[in-house]
């Protein structure tokens, strides 16, 4: 088992691995398996690779219990937790998982749990305490509830999900100055930034970073990676992240030459930055993209991808209507 792999891409591991989501930006290598038999005894075939799996307790030692939702067997966890800070102690976040900010950006680290079900009536369903269930980076897991203006420095009382009035409301991130952020550069700590728009503290957005190709969120630091291999964008190309759409509210401006366009996820008001471009201005996009106007007849656009024949990479092919590497049928 090992950490540091892409789970989005499913790279970095060795053969015979897959790589799965860990939460917080992180990935782990677990064996790959077609079935059961393929795994160790207490360990499942669960989407591919060998995942624990447990039934009662009694599989599990060290006074570990058995966390059935997540098929794990685990430290019993004190739902007081929910929401501390952890990174300063690994008995901090103890049976739950710690959402580290250098790993994560959630300002100052944050506890969380693992196993709870994003699609359950109940949101609280699954978790320890008054605990929320949530869905980060593509996992499932439990935020510290709220009411009010009951959240620490850098998170807010807000839904989970902003599209559904009964998801329950729980502190999430939601930093306004870089005070903060711990990682502030002392002690040869990085030195974050916090974006407003997505209440996050991570790396300052490169400006030159705006369109570059990209393979990973490690090739955009402070921004995203929309690569090819998940999002289909001809190799890949970097944006920054927590422009405003519409309305009032906090926001991260645009780096120079980026325009804010829908990024497709919730909330709606908040956006992404792709590198701008002028309509009449020849090669004005980089090979595979074309500069499309923001709204019909206008002069500006910003850079789309409009890939050309066998210009995607392996398993891949361009997609004439939509400009993306598409998989291969």
């Amino acid at each position: 088992m090992a950490f540091g792999c892409d789970p989005v891409a499913n790279t970095g591991c060795g053969e015979g691995a897959t790589c799965l989501a860990a939460g917080g930006g992180d990935g782990i290598c677990v064996a790959s398996c077609e079935d059961a038999g393929d795994c160790r005894e207490g360990y499942d075939c669960v989407s591919g690779a060998c995942q624990p799996g447990c039934d009662d307790s009694d599989e599990c030692s060290d006074g570990r219990v058995c966390n059935p939702a997540v098929g794990t067997c685990a430290q019993p966890f004190d739902s007081s937790l929910l929401g501390n800070t952890c990174s300063g102690s690994r008995r901090a976040c103890l049976g739950g998982t710690c959402f580290s900010e250098f790993a994560s950006g959630f300002p100052g680290s944050y506890c969380v749990y693992r196993g709870c079900d994003p699609e359950a009536t109940d949101a609280t369903d699954g978790c320890p305490g008054d605990g929320v269930c949530a869905v980060v980076d593509g996992s499932p897991v439990c935020l510290d509830a709220c009411a009010g203006d009951t959240c620490r420095e850098g998170y807010d009382c807000r839904l989970v999900d902003p599209t559904n009035e009964a998801s329950g409301t729980a502190c999430v991130p939601a930093c306004t100055s870089d005070d903060a952020c711990a990682n502030d550069g002392t002690d040869g700590a990085p030195d974050f930034s916090c974006n407003p728009g997505t209440g996050l503290c991570t790396d300052p957005f490169i400006t030159d970073r705006l369109g570059f190709m990209c393979t990973t969120n490690a090739d955009c630091p402070g921004g995203r990676c929309l690569d090819e291999a998940s999002a289909g964008y001809p190799a890949g190309t970097c944006v920054a992240l927590g422009c405003r759409l519409s309305g009032e509210g906090p926001a991260q401006p645009c780096p120079t030459g980026g325009v804010c366009v829908d990024d497709g996820v919730a909330p709606s008001d908040i956006g992404m930055c792709l590198d701008g471009c002028a309509i009449a201005m020849s090669g004005a996009c980089r090979a595979n993209y074309a500069c499309v106007a923001l709204t019909e007849g206008a002069p500006e656009g910003v850079c789309r991808p409009a890939c050309a024949e066998g210009a995607c990479g392996d398993g891949r092919v361009c997609d004439a209507e939509t400009g993306l590497c598409e998989p291969a049928t």
